[in-house]
């Protein structure tokens, strides 16, 4: 496993036959304010399903985007640019 940015790892595995995506977030419901429990998961569903305005295919494109933008300015920080 390599580190690519903070909390984004990459690894390689060459046999395999196709690339999938693992997001993981150091937060659960032991996080969820009182009175609000169920709130991380309700926003877990958000992402894969999908708002009413926002279909889950888009939330995805925005959070790669933004994967992508932290992702440059990880390397260009790190190569002193």
């Amino acid at each position: 496993m390599y580190p690519v940015a903070p909390g984004v790892w990459f690894w390689p595995k060459p046999s395999a036959l196709s690339v999938y995506t693992l997001l993981l977030w150091d937060v659960g419901s032991r996080h969820d304010p009182p009175g609000h429990e169920g709130l991380l998961h309700f926003l877990e569903h958000t992402l894969f399903k999908g708002t009413k305005r926002h279909k889950g295919k888009e939330l995805f494109q925005r959070i790669e985007k933004k994967r992508r933008r932290a992702q440059r300015l990880y390397h260009q920080r790190q190569n002193g640019d």
